[in-house]
């Protein structure tokens, strides 16, 4: 018997960043208040080159994050409360 996630797309880690960039992107896009954060997180995630982001340590990053997710399963996002912005 197949699961319905068997036949869900598998991304290879450049097209998952890509996909995640994205989404945030289109996340502050929307957003009225548009976040500095926020801004700095894209202008810093946004590639040059090949696995090459504009602040190196954003790949690292993000194969950390990958690495996470592969260890950890589902659990992930559940672990700590999300914090409150600050004002």
């Amino acid at each position: 018997m197949t699961s319905p996630r068997d036949a869900e797309p598998l991304l290879t880690l450049d097209q998952a960043y890509l996909a995640a960039y994205c989404f945030i992107r289109q996340f502050y896009e929307r957003d009225a208040t548009t976040p500095a954060s926020m801004f700095h997180l894209l202008a810093w995630m946004d590639l040059e080159g090949d696995r090459q982001t504009h602040d190196p340590a954003q790949w690292h990053d993000w194969l950390q994050s990958v690495d996470r997710v592969l260890t950890d399963g589902s659990t992930v996002m559940s672990t700590d409360p999300l914090p409150q912005p600050r004002s």
